[in-house]
């Protein structure tokens, strides 16, 4: 196996700037509307029951476990709904142009879903972290290649291992690139001010129905997942970064799921590398799968995915998080040379001190003298100036990061922890903050 056959995997992503576009992937918890607790995949009204019932409303195509016949997802040509591990459904939503296509086909999903769950006494509950559950009360959804995670995490997993896969939820956006040079900036600048991001829409302080040390809990479980996979891509700042280094990187990675008939468990310590040579052959789809098991804040494929947010409580804010990366990474090379230069006071070397300081402390943080939210006002400002010289309609998206950043400045999670006090430092007592 060569490692240019691998590295031009990347080189497909390439496209025109005339034809970028972006992408976006919501999770949501569904749990009972009384007791929060997270629905079976099981049984009446559980999991395979909620998406048999979305498939007929949104009409779309189950899709089924190649291995054990269980309905795992939907499908049509433009988009796709999943489940995570602990049972959350994601909406893996078409690719866009424009902001205004990806709030319809969100608020869409999201009405047909509520009025599911609602005739059903359910609730959709987009935390980023569940606020009450205990990960030994979640088991694994009857989706073969969880089967092969669960038992890599045995053995390279760290201690929040399976609450990152049962017990958080998050969104995501992607982005294109029109070359390697393209590639290689993009990744490098979204790399640098991810800490900033995460600061921006820290907010999950709640676990087990206490106030934990965190704005971000979420953030503090993708710390401590798993260390040869996390955090910042790997040689992303070496001068011979490219899509050959970055391939070669990922191909030294353990195998997590097999993909030639192999049991759960049996490939675990052997590199992708290794598995193709011993395979005696290699398949694109291979490739593609294993790289989907890379838990970097970014994650590149034939696209580049913006990992580090938590999940927010409304469409307007899930909303803000494309338009955020929009304006700054759709716009000129002014504004992105702008936010790698706000960054410059962070060192990869303390990458990760300082993304556990933000996890802590949100936009309160204050990181060797500088404040995190006077740098986050910074970028919303450049990500601002971006929308509206190139997309102006679409200024209005950012009003909730405004709000966020000038009116409230603090962490959506610092308001979240000040209702949970003044409610009796209950749960139960915030529907109306957790359910959407």
């Amino acid at each position: 196996m060569e490692n240019e056959a691998l590295a031009s995997y990347f080189q497909q992503g390439e496209k025109k700037e005339k034809d970028f576009c972006q992408g976006i992937e919501w999770e949501l918890f569904v749990v009972d509307s009384e007791s929060f607790k997270q629905i079976p995949y099981d049984g009446k009204h559980g999991v395979a029951d909620l998406l048999r019932k979305l498939g007929k409303e949104l009409k779309l195509e189950p899709k089924l476990d190649k291995v054990n016949s269980s309905l795992i997802g939907l499908s049509n040509s433009n988009y796709s709904i999943t489940l995570e591990p602990g049972g959350q459904i994601e909406l893996s939503g078409s690719k866009f142009k424009k902001l205004k296509d990806a709030e319809k086909e969100c608020r869409m999903f999201l009405g047909v879903l509520k009025d599911v769950c609602r005739k059903w006494k359910l609730s959709v509950m987009p935390a980023p972290y569940h606020p009450l559950a205990k990960v030994e009360e979640i088991p694994t959804i009857p989706k073969t290649r969880y089967a092969f995670l669960e038992k890599y995490f045995q053995l390279y997993g760290l201690s929040l291992a399976e609450h990152m896969t049962k017990l958080t939820a998050s969104i995501q956006t992607s982005i294109d690139f029109s070359s390697e040079a393209d590639f290689v900036k993009k990744l490098r600048v979204i790399n640098l001010i991810s800490p900033i991001l995460s600061a921006i829409y820290a907010n999950s302080p709640i676990v087990r129905n206490k106030k934990s040390s965190y704005i971000s809990y979420r953030g503090n479980v993708w710390q401590h997942t798993e260390g040869i996979r996390s955090g910042l891509v790997k040689g992303i700042f070496s001068e011979s970064f490219g899509y050959r280094e970055h391939a070669e990187n990922l191909a030294r990675l353990p195998v997590v799921e097999g993909l030639n008939g192999e049991k759960p468990g049996t490939l675990v310590g052997m590199s992708f590398k290794k598995y193709v040579e011993k395979t005696g052959r290699f398949l694109p789809k291979w490739w593609e799968n294993h790289i989907s098991f890379a838990y970097t804040v970014v994650r590149a494929k034939k696209f580049i995915e913006i990992r580090c947010f938590d999940n927010q409580n409304s469409i307007e804010r899930a909303l803000s998080i494309p338009a955020l990366i929009k304006g700054l990474f759709y716009s000129s090379e002014e504004i992105i040379d702008g936010a790698a230069a706000i960054s410059e006071k962070f060192e990869s070397s303390d990458f990760f001190q300082i993304k556990h300081a933000v996890d802590r402390y949100g936009l309160a943080t204050i990181w060797k003298g500088s404040s995190i939210l006077e740098m986050a006002q910074e970028i919303y400002s450049l990500s601002l100036k971006g929308l509206e010289e190139f997309h102006p309609k679409e200024t209005k998206y950012l009003q909730p990061v405004g709000e966020i950043l000038f009116v409230d400045k603090k962490s959506p999670g610092q308001r979240v922890a000040d209702f949970w006090e003044r409610r009796g430092k209950s749960v139960y007592n915030m529907k109306d903050i957790y359910f959407i």
